[in-house]
C-alpha cells in the first residue's frame, strides 16, 4: 500500500480530504477519502500501518500519512481536513496522546455508541483524562449512511482496490424487526466498514466549513 506518497490524481472538483482510521492489536488500517461538493465520496487509497499501537513507530508513519500534501487533477495541492481515529479498543491512552498533539489539525478520537437518537455524531465531549474532544458517534446511523451512498452510487474507488476491501465494507447486513433495526456481523474481518464509518464522521465534522467554501 501506500506510504504517504499518493501516485493518483483526484478528481478536481473534490473540497474536502478526510481520514478514518481503525486501530488494530497489530496494526493501523485506515482510509483516505476526497469529498467533492454533491456529497460524492472518493476511495484514494486504504493504508495497513503494521506493528503494535503501542509503538511510536506505528503512529509516527499515520503522522506521515495525514500532514501529506495530496494533488488534484488541476494540480492542486491539498491535505486532509480532519481525521478520526477509533478510540474504543486497547489502545485508548495511545490514541489520546496522538489526538491530543494534532487536534490544532482536526484530528479527533471517536468511540462508536449505540443510541436511539437519530444523529451520526451523538455527542462531544472533554470528559476524559486527557481533556481532548472525544466524538461519541451513533455507528448504526453510519453504516445506514455509507450503505445508502453505495446503492445511490456516490461513493467512488480507483480499480486498484480489491475484492476483499469490498467484502470488509460490506460484513455487516441490516435487520428490521418490528421493533427494532440493528445491524450483524456477517464476516469476521470488517476493518473497512469500520474505518469508512469514522471518514463519514470526519466529513460530518467538516462538513460546516463546505458550505461556507461552497457559498
Amino acid at each position: 500500500m501506500n506510504n504517504g506518497t499518493f501516485e493518483y490524481k483526484m478528481p478536481q472538483n473534490v473540497v474536502f480530504l478526510t481520514c478514518g482510521v481503525d486501530v488494530m492489536d497489530d496494526s493501523l488500517e485506515g482510509e483516505v477519502k476526497a469529498w467533492d461538493e454533491k456529497e460524492h465520496c472518493f476511495g484514494l487509497f486504504i493504508f495497513r500501518i503494521e506493528g503494535s499501537p503501542g509503538q511510536n513507530k506505528v503512529w509516527c508513519k499515520l503522522g506521515n500519512i495525514i500532514s501529506s500534501f495530496y494533488e488534484t487533477e488541476d494540480n492542486d495541492k491539498i491535505k486532509i481536513s480532519c481525521t478520526c481515529i477509533d478510540s474504543g479498543g486497547h489502545f485508548t491512552d495511545e490514541v489520546y496522546k496522538f489526538c491530543k498533539e494534532r487536534e490544532h489539525n482536526n484530528v479527533y478520537a471517536v468511540k462508536g455508541k449505540t443510541e436511539s437518537r437519530k444523529t451520526l455524531i451523538s455527542s462531544v465531549n472533554t470528559s476524559n483524562k486527557a481533556n481532548i474532544k472525544l466524538f461519541m458517534i451513533n455507528s448504526d446511523i453510519a453504516k445506514e449512511l455509507i450503505f445508502e451512498k453505495l446503492k445511490n452510487g456516490e461513493m467512488h474507488f480507483f480499480n486498484f482496490y480489491s475484492n476483499e476491501y469490498f467484502l470488509q465494507l460490506r460484513g455487516e447486513k441490516r435487520i428490521e424487526t418490528s421493533t427494532v433495526t440493528r445491524w450483524r456481523a456477517i464476516r469476521a474481518q470488517r476493518q473497512a466498514l469500520d474505518y469508512t464509518v469514522n471518514n463519514f464522521v470526519a466529513y460530518e465534522i467538516v462538513k460546516p466549513k463546505q458550505r461556507m467554501v461552497l457559498k
